[in-house]
């Protein structure tokens, strides 16, 4: 009789493993990724919680992508240590393009490794990547194992349906987030650059930014600064 993780989505795969566990495991590291940013690291710097991560709702994508790209590119390796190493490596490679993309893209800098050291331009850093390759460790020999064992037992319908909802939401929400962040970006632009006198438009863009700030505040230390999670 085929499980659910079998048959859902008509048994498509990737990588020998279905897609829709591939986009609740997704789901899953992403939730974790921004419960530890939003708690654990906006406590360390700012002393409250905070809605880290680029997404507007409960979720840090990279920490899926990092999560999943381990699980299906380094659960083969059967020496740990192998295991860690190369999981450093391919978290430091996603963390890195995610980074350049983020900030092509937001013109914002999410992140910013500059103090710590043996670091890349401040995206990458050595001591992140060894604890990622740790996490990813435990997510291709424990967590991602149990995961897929859980969404086996659960009826068809519910693995399918959980999937597409998931997927719909989190698409939804980068397009939301992306063009809030461009406006966000945009109107503290307008702000740091000084209008002539003779221009109407000043007093609103302070306005815009008063207000936008007021949304996002718990994002952004000020209007020079770029959200920084504690990593």
């Amino acid at each position: 009789m085929e499980t659910a993780i079998d048959m859902a989505f008509g048994g498509a795969t990737l990588a020998a493993c279905p897609l829709s566990a591939l986009v609740l495991s997704f789901a899953f590291y992403g939730f974790c990724g921004w419960t530890w940013e939003s708690t654990v690291c906006a406590m360390l710097n700012h002393g409250r919680f905070a809605n880290s991560g680029f997404l507007l709702g409960p979720c840090c994508p990279i920490y899926g992508a990092g999560g999943i790209a381990c699980w299906l590119l380094l659960r083969g390796i059967p020496d740990a240590s192998s295991q860690f190493v190369a999981a450093a490596l391919v978290c430091s490679v996603i963390e890195y393009s995610v980074g350049v993309l983020l900030e092509k893209t937001t013109g914002a800098r999410f992140w910013d490794y500059s103090h710590l050291p043996f670091n890349l331009h401040g995206r990458i850093c050595l001591y992140w990547a060894c604890a990622f390759g740790l996490g990813a460790l435990c997510i291709c020999r424990l967590v991602e194992p149990a995961l897929l064992g859980l969404l086996g037992h659960l009826p068809v319908l519910i693995v399918r349906l959980s999937a597409f909802i998931v997927a719909v939401a989190m698409m939804v929400d980068a397009v939301c987030s992306l063009a809030s962040w461009r406006r966000l970006s945009d109107q503290l632009e307008c702000v740091r650059r000084p209008c002539r006198p003779h221009q109407r438009v000043a007093c609103r863009c302070v306005r815009l930014h008063a207000r936008t700030y007021s949304r996002f505040g718990n994002r952004l230390g000020g209007t020079d600064a770029y959200p920084q999670p504690c990593r």
